[in-house]
């Protein structure tokens, strides 16, 4: 049987963490991980959203070299808020008869009944659930437990977290600072060339 799974966020930019979150659930499910962008994240403002395509174009190249990844504009072709039950949806009309797989960080586990009809979410994927710094164990284990009692299937990866955000490196780079640490090479470069995230106007 195919299996897909689904990694969206706003990735601005993809960082190692991504990566190594990527990549743990690529090993865990034996899926295809599609890393999807978001045209709009519902829960972030858009203030410092660098444009789809150059959020798109550094999925391609981290995902260069792996075949268990690959970069995905759907949710960047149908605009308007990305919801994650649209793209599922889509994907298992792409794919069908697929295992479909929602990929996800300690972080969104523990708030994932608050999504967008949470119920066919559920019903949609399996829940993959990679830790990462910032969220207690206690909490990761409880929310698990709260998905299984409402009828979604939970796989918990074991991953020692890389601790890195998006919003971090932006403001390093918006600093004139470098960042390169926390990025996949290829990204660190795409970046320097377009002079992403730097702070407009000169200092």
């Amino acid at each position: 049987m195919q299996r897909i799974a689904m990694f969206g966020g706003s990735f601005n930019p993809i960082h190692k963490g991504h990566m190594a979150l990527a990549l743990s659930a690529a090993a865990a499910t034996g899926a295809k991980v599609l890393l999807i962008p978001a045209y709009q994240p519902p829960h972030k403002s858009g203030a410092d959203l660098a444009d789809g395509r150059h959020r798109l174009e550094m999925c391609r190249l981290a995902a260069e070299g792996y075949p268990q990844l690959e970069a995905s504009d759907l949710e960047l072709r149908r605009a308007g808020p990305s919801f994650t039950v649209d793209t599922l949806t889509a994907l298992s009309e792409r794919y069908p008869g697929a295992a479909l797989y929602l990929v996800c960080g300690a972080d969104m586990l523990v708030t994932l009944w608050n999504w967008r009809r949470y119920d066919d979410i559920l019903k949609l994927a399996a829940v993959t659930a990679v830790w990462r710094p910032g969220t207690a164990e206690t909490d990761y284990a409880a929310a698990a437990r709260r998905i299984r009692r409402d009828g979604g299937r939970v796989l918990l990866v074991e991953q020692e977290g890389v601790a890195v955000s998006s919003s971090a490196i932006r403001r390093r780079l918006e600093a004139g600072e470098t960042a390169d640490e926390w990025l996949p090479e290829p990204v660190a470069v795409y970046i320097r060339q377009r002079h992403l995230y730097e702070r407009k106007g000169g200092v």
